[in-house]
C-alpha cells in the first residue's frame, strides 16, 4: 500500500479513535466534576507531574529513534531500543517509589503517595508497549492499534465513573490506570507480533543516546515548562486552585487534544519520509498547519465566546470559577495548536537540537512570567501563562519557516485568515440579542460562509482527507 493510502487510512482511524475518546471524555468528566471537588483533581495532577518529570530523564526519544531509523540493520536497532527502554523504565520506577513519600509530605497530602504508586504501575506497562506502538507508527499501520486502544480507553473511563459512584473518591481517577493500562499493554504487545531477542548492541545504544540526547534535554526543560505551572499553583496557591486550573485547562484543550494527535501522530513518520525531498517536506508541513488552523481556530474561538453556558451545563454550577481561566487559557491553546507540527519537523529532518536550544532559552522568561503573575491569584497566573506560551508557539512557527527557507507569511497565511473570519463572526454575534442556542447556530453559519468567501481558493484542498497531505507528484524519493 502506498504512503498516501496508508496515511489516509490512518487518519480515518485516528479520527474515529479521537472522536469517540473526546465524546466519552466529555460525559465522564461531566459526571466526575459533579461528585469530586477541585482538591481531588489537584491531587491527581500533582501526582502525575512527579512521574512525568522523572520519566522524561530516561525514556524520551527512544520511540522517535525507532521511527526515524531506516537503515538495513533496523531490526537490531529496534531490539536494542526495547531493552534500553525497559531498563530505563525500571530506573524511573525506583526513583518514583523512593520520591513518593517525600513528595507527598512537601505538598501536605498523604493521598499523593498512594496515587503516585498507582500511576507508576500504569507507567511501567505503558512504557513496555512503547516500542510495539512505535512499530505500528513506523509502518503507518494503525488499524489494529487504534481499535485495541479504543476498547481499553473506554474501559478505563467507564471504570472511573463506576469507582467514583462506589465512593472511591480521588482514587477513582487513578485505579483504572493501574488496572486497565497493563491489559492494554499486554494486548498491544501480543498483537504487534514483536518478539525481542536477548541481543543488545552497545554501539546501537550509543547511537540512540546520540540521537535522543537533544530530545531528552529538550523534554527535561520542556517538562519544567509544561508542568512548572502545576508545581507553582499547588505550592503557592493551593491544590484546590490547581484542580480549578486543571478543569479549565482540560476544557480549553478538549477538542485540540483529541484532534491534533490525528495530525501529529503521523506527522513525524510522514515528514521523516520526505526529509530528502525538500519540496515534499514543505508542502506536507504547510498542509498540516492549514488543516489544524481551519478546524481548530473557529472551534476554539467559539468555545471562548460561549464559555459560561458550556462549562455550567457540562460541569455544573460549582465550576463557574473555571470560566474566566478557561477563556484566558484558550488563547494560548489556539496558538499552540497552529504550531504543533513544528516539533515533528525538527525530529524529521534530524535536528531535534533546535527544540532543545529554543526551550533552553525559553525557560527563563517562562518561569519569571509565571512566578510574578502568580502573585495576582489564579486569574493573573492564567494571563501570564497565556502570554508567554503564545509567544513560544509563534516563535516555533518562525523557526520552522526559516528551517524550510520560506517566509513566515507563507506558513501562517491560512491561520491569519481563519482567525480574522472567526473574530469578525464574534463581533457580529456579540451585537445580537438572542437565545444561546440561536447564537451558536448563527455563529457557525456566519463563520462557515465567511471562510467559504475568504478562503475560496484554499478551502477545497484544505478540507480534503489527509490522503491529499501526502499526495505529491514528485514522490520518487518517498
Amino acid at each position: 500500500m502506498s504512503v498516501a493510502k496508508k496515511a489516509g487510512k490512518a487518519s480515518f482511524l485516528l479520527i474515529l479513535k479521537k472522536g469517540w475518546g473526546g465524546l466519552l471524555s466529555l460525559f465522564v468528566m461531566a459526571y466526575l466534576a459533579r461528585v469530586l471537588d477541585g482538591t481531588d483533581f489537584g491531587i491527581v495532577v500533582i501526582s502525575a507531574t512527579l512521574i512525568n518529570f522523572i520519566q522524561v530523564f530516561a525514556v524520551s526519544g527512544i520511540s522517535e529513534y525507532v521511527i526515524y531509523y531506516n537503515e538495513d540493520d533496523k531490526d537490531d536497532v529496534i531490539n536494542t531500543s526495547f531493552w534500553l527502554n525497559l531498563a530505563l523504565t525500571i530506573g524511573v520506577i525506583i526513583v518514583g517509589v523512593i520520591s513518593a513519600p517525600f513528595y507527598a509530605k512537601y505538598y501536605g497530602n498523604d493521598a499523593i503517595e498512594t496515587i503516585v504508586y498507582l500511576l507508576l504501575i500504569g507507567f511501567f506497562f505503558n512504557m513496555l508497549s512503547s516500542i510495539p506502538i512505535a512499530l505500528y507508527r513506523k509502518r503507518i499501520d494503525y488499524k489494529e492499534m487504534v481499535f485495541v486502544q479504543m476498547f481499553f480507553g473506554t474501559l478505563s473511563q467507564v471504570s472511573q465513573v463506576v469507582l467514583a459512584y462506589l465512593g472511591f473518591e480521588v482514587f477513582s481517577l487513578a485505579i483504572p490506570t493501574a488496572v486497565v493500562i497493563p491489559m492494554l499493554s499486554v494486548t498491544l504487545f501480543y498483537k504487534s507480533k514483536f518478539k525481542p531477542t536477548l541481543n543488545f548492541n552497545f554501539n546501537h545504544a550509543k547511537k540512540i543516546f546520540a540521537y535522543t540526547k537533544y530530545i531528552i534535554s529538550t523534554r527535561v526543560i520542556g517538562m519544567l515548562v509544561n508542568n512548572g505551572d502545576n508545581l507553582l499553583i499547588a505550592k503557592i496557591l493551593s491544590l484546590k486552585a490547581l484542580g480549578v486550573y486543571d478543569i479549565a485547562f482540560r476544557f480549553a484543550n478538549l477538542f485540540v487534544s483529541h484532534f491534533n494527535p490525528i495530525i501529529t501522530d503521523i506527522s513525524l513518520p510522514i515528514l521523516a519520509k520526505s526529509n530528502k525531498n525538500k519540496e515534499a517536506l514543505i508542502e506536507r508541513f504547510k498542509k498540516m498547519i492549514d488543516i489544524v488552523s481551519v478546524i481548530n481556530i473557529p472551534i476554539i474561538i467559539g468555545m471562548i465566546l460561549f464559555a459560561e453556558p458550556l462549562i455550567l451545563t457540562i460541569y455544573g454550577e460549582k465550576w463557574d470559577v473555571a470560566v474566566l481561566p478557561f477563556q484566558i487559557l484558550s488563547i494560548f491553546v489556539l496558538f499552540r495548536s497552529i504550531g504543533s507540527p513544528a516539533s515533528s519537523l525538527y525530529s524529521a529532518v534530524g535536528k531535534p537540537k533546535i527544540g532543545f536550544y529554543f526551550t533552553l532559552i525559553y525557560i527563563v522568561p517562562f518561569f519569571l512570567t509565571i512566578y510574578f503573575s502568580s502573585k495576582y491569584g489564579l486569574i493573573g497566573f492564567c494571563i501570564g501563562i497565556a502570554i508567554i506560551r503564545s509567544l513560544g508557539s509563534i516563535t516555533h512557527l518562525i523557526i520552522s519557516s526559516r528551517l524550510l527557507k520560506k517566509s513566515i507569511f507563507f506558513i501562517v497565511k491560512i491561520p491569519v485568515l481563519t482567525i480574522s473570519c472567526s473574530l469578525f463572526s464574534v463581533l457580529i454575534i456579540s451585537n445580537v440579542d438572542m437565545q444561546i442556542f440561536i447564537q451558536v447556530i448563527l455563529f457557525i453559519l456566519i463563520i462557515f460562509l465567511l471562510m467559504l468567501v475568504v478562503l475560496r481558493s484554499y478551502f477545497n484542498p484544505i478540507i480534503m482527507s489527509f490522503k491529499s497531505l501526502v499526495s505529491i507528484k514528485t514522490s520518487k524519493n518517498v
